[in-house]
């Protein structure tokens, strides 16, 4: 993020078009293990190889899997897309997924 900062940001000034627009993140703990990223709509999760996709605007509590729909076909590649460019920005590399 270049000539802004995050009190601007705070204060109400827009966010920069560089801002990321998702956060990417990992599980390790009781239940399935898995990464992925959240959006400030979508929830895009990795287990081993089953993928899940979430519309949080039609189901806040993430209890519908709509991977399958063809509706999100292109919400899916662009979060898979968003997902592979957080990995490799981070360097978080396959060795050190969470796995069951």
């Amino acid at each position: 993020m270049q000539g802004r900062s995050f009190s601007g940001i705070l204060q109400g000034d827009d966010e920069p078009e560089d801002w990321r627009k998702s956060s990417l993140y990992s599980y390790w703990s009781i239940g399935p293990k898995h990464y992925g990223i959240r959006t400030d709509r979508y929830t895009y999760v990795k287990m081993n190889e089953h993928v899940e996709l979430f519309d949080r605007l039609h189901d806040p509590e993430q209890m519908k899997n709509v991977v399958d729909h063809p509706e999100y076909r292109s919400v899916l590649a662009q979060c898979e897309e968003e997902l592979q460019q957080q990995v490799k920005e981070t360097a978080f590399h396959e060795a050190d997924w969470p796995r069951d």
